[in-house]
């Protein structure tokens, strides 16, 4: 048995969740994998089922939850964040996103989180950088991007936490985003770990209709959370409604400017190797 979990909720990711399940079976040590299918309409059952005998046979338990509830008041991010944490079988949980691809050092950052995890109580989550693919990148088969027509260095976020000191909250950027917050006061520690290259890549590289898809959902956090008068009984199915158009350009979006996406840093990762299979 293995001494930690790897958690991904997901959203129509099965193309990219084969790879990200595949690559992370080069983990030692790694206990259960635990997807959480939130409402997805492609082929994601099909995939899980097609790996599945794989990962038994290297000792990972493949395990998938189906969550059918839309987005409303009391079930967005966090919640479903909170319920992948929950469903895993170990104490130590890494949460994933489906376009992780891990490579040989990912182990050290494993080591080091775990280190932190079981030999201080005080510390209830570990945090780190993880490279961002958004241009056009080329991977041969030995899996070594050898062309990248863009990539930035995320800020560290909480990611690893200890199930027994951490929870997640719907509080981050106005309640757009979720955040790993400590349970009690007696376990406030945030580890961080540096970049470590040929650890872990996020190819990132959405179509346009995902990416209003995806902006459009934080828009509605936002809405339910500052302005639950309004928006507090609807679900994302009202929000993207065509007949509820005029309530949500009138009341939400109206003179909003465009926001900032951060100060996350540009980083060249041609070079560096992750596993593909």
């Amino acid at each position: 048995m293995g001494n930690f979990s790897f958690c991904c909720p997901c959203y129509n990711e099965g193309k990219r969740l084969e790879t990200f399940i595949l690559s992370s079976l080069h983990i030692k040590g790694l206990n259960d994998i635990c997807i959480i299918d939130h409402r997805s309409t492609d082929n994601i059952n099909d995939v899980l089922q097609k790996v599945k005998s794989l990962c038994e046979s290297k000792g990972v338990i493949l395990r998938w939850i189906r969550e059918e509830r839309d987005w409303q008041r009391g079930f967005m991010m966090a919640h479903l964040r909170q319920l992948a944490i929950n469903s895993c079988l170990t104490d130590i949980v890494f949460v994933q996103d489906s376009d992780f691809i891990f490579g040989k050092n990912y182990q050290k950052i494993v080591e080091q989180a775990i280190s932190y995890l079981s030999n201080n109580r005080k510390v209830y989550v570990v945090s780190y950088g993880i490279p961002v693919v958004r241009g056009n990148v080329k991977i041969n088969s030995n899996g070594k991007i050898i062309r990248c027509g863009g990539c930035v260095m995320h800020i560290p976020v909480p990611r690893i936490v200890h199930k027994e000191r951490a929870k997640c909250k719907q509080n981050g950027t106005r309640g757009r985003h979720y955040q790993i917050c400590p349970r009690n006061s007696d376990a406030s520690k945030n580890k961080i770990i540096k970049h470590i290259p040929n650890s872990i890549v996020s190819i990132d590289i959405k179509e346009k209709s995902r990416m209003k898809f995806r902006k459009g959902m934080t828009d509605f956090f936002e809405a339910v959370i500052n302005k639950p008068e309004i928006f507090g009984k609807w679900t994302y199915a009202d929000w993207l409604s065509d007949s509820n158009r005029e309530i949500v350009d009138n009341k939400f979006y109206g003179n909003k400017k465009n926001r900032s996406v951060g100060s996350n840093s540009s980083y060249n990762i041609v070079g560096e190797k992750f596993f593909l299979k």
